[in-house]
C-alpha cells in the first residue's frame, strides 16, 4: 500500500476486542496487517461522484 499512501490502515479481525474492552487497550490493534490482506487495483473515476452507487464501482478498471 505504500505506493499509494504512507500509512497502513488498521484492519480489524472479527474476533479482536475493541478499544478498552477487558483492559486490553489499543496495543493489539497497532500491528500491521499481513501483506496479503489488502489488494489494490485501478477503479473507474465514477467512484469520485457522490451520486455513484453500485457494485460495479469496485470492479477493476483498465
Amino acid at each position: 500500500m505504500s505506493t499509494i499512501h504512507h500509512r497502513m490502515p488498521v484492519v480489524l479481525e472479527p474476533q479482536w476486542l475493541w478499544l478498552g474492552e477487558e483492559d486490553k487497550g489499543a496495543a493489539r490493534l497497532r500491528q500491521p496487517a499481513p501483506e496479503d490482506t489488502l489488494q489494490m487495483h485501478r477503479l473507474n473515476t465514477a467512484v469520485n461522484s457522490n451520486r455513484a452507487a453500485g457494485p460495479e464501482l469496485i470492479a477493476p478498471y483498465d
